[in-house]
């Protein structure tokens, strides 16, 4: 009887916890898949308006942008060397962008003994708002965002920092 007690709360434990497993699996999947569908809305709802300003949001080692100050106006150029350096990107809204929770230190000075020589190896966010790249909203493939990125375009840094956790990224696309 007693092996017999033993042998059902075994049972009902590992279920119990393949039960739970898959739950959170279920939970974790439907959740990235709402932000998915909440994504494409807005890539179906801008991407036509060209002059819709854009966000570009950029994981990238901190080596890439030391020269590289909020507020500062950058070229075409260096947005794609910048996008072409990126592991992980995204284009979407302004407005999304402004709601991302991403969690950074921001670089006061970006003089050769400052802080940013401590965190070359780090990985840093940057994100820049193009004012007409509807074109590249929702785009995932750097190639594509490049091709499709309005000739001439300027890009305005709203933010730049140094990531403190990788939390607020899972919208992003890995490249």
């Amino acid at each position: 009887m007693l092996n017999q007690l033993i042998e059902f709360e075994g049972i009902f434990g590992t279920a119990f916890i393949l039960l739970s497993g898959f739950a959170f699996v279920k939970w974790k999947s439907s959740r990235y898949n709402r932000q998915q569908e909440k994504q494409e809305t807005l890539i179906e709802k801008y991407a036509s308006d060209s002059s819709q300003p854009t966000a570009i949001c950029l994981e990238i080692s901190a080596s890439e942008f030391a020269s590289l100050e909020v507020g500062q106006f950058i070229e075409q150029n260096q947005i794609v060397q910048l996008i072409n350096s990126a592991s992980d990107i995204l284009c979407t809204t302004v407005e999304e962008a402004d709601r991302l929770a991403v969690d950074i230190d921001k670089f006061q000075n970006h003089s050769p003994n400052s802080q940013l020589n401590f965190f070359i190896r780090r990985k840093c966010f940057i994100r820049i708002d193009i004012p007409n790249g509807g074109e590249i909203m929702g785009k995932k493939n750097k190639y594509v965002i490049t091709r499709d990125m309005p000739v001439g375009a300027k890009g305005k840094i709203k933010k730049l920092g140094r990531l403190r956790s990788l939390n607020g990224l899972e919208s992003f696309n890995r490249i």
